[in-house]
C-alpha cells in the first residue's frame, strides 16, 4: 500500500509533459502576436529613416561629383522642378524614390534641390528638401524623421513647416500637417 500511495502523491505534485508543452505553446503564441502588433510601425519608421538618410546622402554625393567635374554647380530650377537640370539629372543623379510616408508628387520624385542666397548667414547655401504629407507627431513617417534627425547633425538636417526654413518644427502634435525635411549640402 505504501508504494501505491507514494506513486499517487508524486503524480499529483508535478505537471505532465503535455501540460508543460501546451503552456509553452500558448505563451509563444501570445508573445508572437504581441510582437507582431507593435513591431511593424517601429520597423517601418526605422526603414523610413534609413531610406531618407540614404536618399539625402546620394543627392549630396551626386551634387559634389557634379561640382568637382564641372567646376561649378548645377542650374537651379524653381518650385517642383528644382532637380530638373538635364546636365545634372540623370547624368549624375538617379533621383531616389522618397521613403514611405513621403509625398512622391513633391519636387522631382519627392525631393527638391534648391539654393538660397542674399540672406544672413547661415541661411545661404544649397539644400535638399523632401515632403511628408499630412502627418501627426505620432505618425510613423514623423517618427522616421525624428530617427533620421537623431543620426545627423542639427546644423545639417532639420524638419520644418516650410522648406527651406531654418528653424525646427513647432506645431500642435494633434493636428496633421505637411512636414518638410531639409538637409543642407553647403551652407555659406
Amino acid at each position: 500500500m505504501s508504494i501505491l500511495s507514494h506513486k499517487t502523491r508524486n503524480k499529483m505534485a508535478g505537471f505532465t509533459l503535455i501540460e508543460v508543452m501546451a503552456t509553452l505553446l500558448l505563451l509563444g503564441l501570445v508573445t508572437a502576436l504581441t510582437v507582431q502588433r507593435f513591431m511593424p510601425a517601429d520597423s517601418f519608421s526605422t526603414e523610413s529613416a534609413g531610406s531618407l538618410t540614404a536618399s539625402l546622402g546620394s543627392i549630396q554625393g551626386a551634387y559634389n561629383a557634379y561640382v568637382n567635374d564641372k567646376n561649378g554647380q548645377p542650374a537651379f530650377g524653381t518650385g517642383n522642378n528644382a532637380l530638373g537640370d538635364s546636365s545634372f539629372v540623370p547624368a549624375y543623379l538617379f533621383i531616389p524614390r522618397p521613403p514611405g510616408g513621403f509625398d512622391s508628387e513633391y519636387g522631382s520624385s519627392g525631393f527638391v534641390l534648391g539654393q538660397r542666397s542674399g540672406l544672413a548667414t547661415p541661411d545661404n547655401g544649397v539644400y535638399i528638401c523632401a515632403k511628408a504629407a499630412r502627418v501627426t507627431a505620432t505618425s510613423t513617417p514623423f517618427r522616421g524623421i525624428l530617427k533620421a534627425a537623431a543620426t545627423m547633425s542639427a546644423t545639417k538636417f532639420f524638419y520644418n513647416d516650410n522648406c527651406p526654413a531654418t528653424t525646427s518644427l513647432v506645431r500642435d502634435p494633434t493636428v496633421a500637417t505637411d512636414v518638410y525635411v531639409t538637409s543642407w549640402i553647403v551652407r555659406n
